[in-house]
């Protein structure tokens, strides 16, 4: 066989291989020693994965949990997103999943569910994105590149607070009424004043975008108005009393 023919071969096996390899998932592993795919400042990475620590932080806030940069030839999904915290005080809902084009940014973004007033916590992301023919996996806890970033919540809030980051989780919709906002139930306590004009409240799992005058009247009877919403703490309405 001469020199010619095994070179001819060579290549055709190299190529059979990359055909393959082009329609599997990689591992943040693989991509680490061959194309930097988590590498967010190098133009030649396949996916580009970048996070900021956050401050400041109150519940019911939405914050970005990680930029992903799609630098593959073809549209490619968020499949799968799983963030772990070191600090049970700090918790997020589930995230957004966006669809990000060729040559396109999206981010990861999802609800802080809890965060206790000063809390301090180590949070990773592990993100999956999946297109037509590729798929790849950014590991969140790498033993070779360092992708976590700190969530600090804020150092604490008055039982009334009345800032845009908090007025997001509850509104008041007019008519006395209010709803929680958002895609996810909520545990809290409601602060009501019946038709008799007596302040009670009732604790318990609320549904989101529906009128808690509603679900407050399935279990006490008839309300005048909704005076005040307490979740993790965090107190929403003007008529909430100071503690």
């Amino acid at each position: 066989m001469n020199t010619v023919r095994l070179l001819s071969i060579g290549l055709a096996v190299a190529a059979g291989l990359l055909l393959v390899s082009g329609s599997l998932g990689f591992s943040s592993t693989t991509a680490d020693r061959a194309i930097s795919v988590d590498v967010a400042d190098d133009e030649s990475a396949f996916i580009g994965y970048n996070t900021t620590d956050k401050s400041e932080i109150e519940s019911g806030e939405t914050i970005e949990i990680v930029d992903i940069s799609n630098r593959f030839a073809q549209e490619v999904e968020v499949t799968d997103v799983g963030i772990v915290t070191d600090d049970n005080d700090i918790q997020f809902g589930p995230p957004e999943y966006p669809t990000i084009s060729s040559g396109e940014a999206g981010r990861v973004r999802a609800d802080v569910t809890s965060c206790r007033p000063a809390a301090e916590a180590e949070v990773t992301a592990t993100v999956t994105v999946t297109g037509d023919t590729v798929s790849a996996t950014v590991e969140g806890d790498s033993e070779t590149i360092e992708r976590s970033f700190t969530v600090t919540c804020a150092a604490g809030n008055s039982s009334s607070q009345n800032s845009s980051n908090q007025r997001e989780l509850v509104e008041y919709t007019g008519n006395g009424d209010a709803k929680i906002t958002g895609g996810q139930s909520r545990n809290a306590t409601v602060t009501y004043v019946d038709t008799d004009g007596n302040e009670q409240t009732q604790t318990g799992e609320f549904k989101p975008n529906k009128n808690l005058k509603n679900q407050v009247k399935e279990n006490t009877g008839n309300i005048d108005a909704i005076a005040c919403v307490e979740i993790d703490g965090t107190h929403y309405g003007d008529s909430c009393e100071e503690s």
